[in-house]
């Protein structure tokens, strides 16, 4: 009996000490909880809210004088800045988790009726839902533990979503009203009419992952489910983003101490990026090699094997049969635009006649209601589109561009041939500027890495 009340007394002892011995706060009986909380309290509050000073006039040092009513109040006051960890401030001694532990779960134990339900409804409001800390939520130390409330997500108004990205991508945008231009916040960039699409583009690839509610009313989280579509918008919001901001203008504009910090950087960035140009611009790159090999040049070529596609003839509707060729040359949007701009530089270099054709309507065909719809070009002007053909897609062999993207690309140039108007087409190409940039050096230090390399690898 002896060993037993010496054990006892010696866990009694144990409980006593303050952050000794990390012992459950539930295994401890109300006398010693209320012990150790009081403790807890002299040690680190009452020199601050004690007899002598009194901070935001609370008292902590004789609880018992204080009204029942009163108490109950004050220790819901305790509950929550020991919860939020406001108090102690930060530059006073601070206790132990163990310690905080047990003073929460005397708390716990002195409130009652709507005090004691007061931290958890707290606790599930949405202006409190961050108030984990990083470290405890990632760490996976609780990982084995129910979550304190069910799954949601925090939901904001789109307006302070669009307004929180113009912010970061410096996107200041204005809305006529009356004939009044106005600058207004948590605009989405995107700005529709009957006719046309204005707004900025660029803005306009960033998107709200969430959509809103279905039904009507103020609510602050939402319990559906997150899906691929959401995180994979957010993640691509991101990117985008962050390649705005940590670009070199926009740095030098907006963030000029992280511009200074990141200034070598950059120049190095640019430096790469003034060769990757030059090194992907294939009229660049042939004429650099004519004048380093010469005559041999011709001789290093890969020998190009040339696809045969057929033309695909008049375009037909399932109906009507044989239409008219298509006129809108707004529709060039639709193709890839590196594509595009491929095959309308191509055409702009090895063009030698007018850019015009002409018909042979003695081959003109009708469409099922006996309307002469479509006639094919001459031979002229089919001999000199497939010798156009054949220079584009020998520039891309040697380009290095992939087997099928050159199928594409001619599929596209003789699809152009037969289904669009090509009277409308050519001015179009004649006018834009889509010629082969004019032969610009990089400096001599420069040119002379790229020769060296060339020579070692080629």
């Amino acid at each position: 009996m002896a060993k037993y009340n010496r054990a006892t007394l010696s866990v009694a002892c144990a409980i006593l000490l303050v952050g000794q011995v990390q012992v459950s706060s539930s295994s401890i009986d109300s006398v010693a909880l209320e012990e150790h909380a009081t403790r807890v309290m002299r040690t680190y509050c009452v020199s601050c809210h004690g007899a002598e000073t009194q901070k935001g006039k609370v008292r902590v040092d004789s609880l018992e004088a204080i009204d029942a009513v009163d108490r109950q109040e004050l220790f819901s006051k305790i509950q929550d800045v020991l919860q939020f960890g406001e108090m102690p401030p930060e530059e006073e001694k601070q206790p132990t988790e163990a310690e905080k532990k047990v003073l929460q779960e005397w708390l716990n134990s002195q409130l009652k009726g709507k005090a004691a339900k007061a931290l958890a409804e707290k606790l599930e409001r949405f202006e409190y839902g961050n108030v984990v800390s990083h470290k405890d939520l990632f760490s996976g130390e609780y990982a084995h533990l129910p979550g304190y409330t069910h799954d949601r997500r925090w939901m904001i108004s789109e307006y302070i979503f669009n307004e929180k990205i113009n912010r970061l991508l410096n996107y200041r945008p204005n809305r006529k009203i009356y004939g009044t231009i106005y600058q207004v916040q948590g605009d989405s960039g995107v700005h529709w009419s009957p006719k046309t699409e204005h707004g900025n583009k660029f803005r306009r690839t960033i998107t709200n992952p969430f959509l809103l509610p279905e039904k009507v009313g103020v609510r602050y989280s939402s319990h559906k489910r997150l899906t691929t579509g959401h995180l994979l918008t957010m993640v691509g919001n991101a990117k985008r983003v962050a390649g705005h901001m940590s670009s070199a203008s926009i740095m030098k504009a907006h963030y000029p101490a992280t511009y200074a910090l990141m200034k070598v950087e950059l120049e190095q960035r640019e430096t790469l990026r003034s060769r990757e140009n030059f090194l992907k611009t294939y009229s660049f790159m042939a004429r650099l090699l004519e004048d380093i090999y010469a005559e041999k040049h011709e001789e290093l070529l890969p020998k190009v094997v040339r696809q045969e596609i057929p033309y695909p003839g008049p375009p037909k509707h399932q109906a009507n049969g044989i239409q008219k060729r298509h006129e809108n040359l707004e529709f060039l949007g639709r193709f890839d635009r590196e594509d595009i701009q491929a095959i309308l530089r191509g055409i702009t270099n090895y063009k030698q006649t007018e850019y015009k054709v002409e018909e042979i309507t003695e081959k003109s065909e009708s469409d099922n209601k006996g309307n002469t719809v479509w006639a094919p070009y001459s031979e002229a002007n089919l001999a000199e589109y497939n010798h156009i053909i054949e220079q584009c897609e020998r520039d891309w062999f040697l380009e290095g561009v992939t087997d099928y993207r050159i199928q594409n690309r001619i599929t596209t140039m003789k699809l152009f041939y037969d289904t669009w108007d090509m009277n409308r087409l050519y001015p179009h190409i004649q006018k834009g500027n889509y010629s082969e940039p004019k032969y610009a050096l990089l400096n001599k230090a420069e040119m002379d890495v790229i020769t060296k390399a060339i020579k070692k690898n080629r």
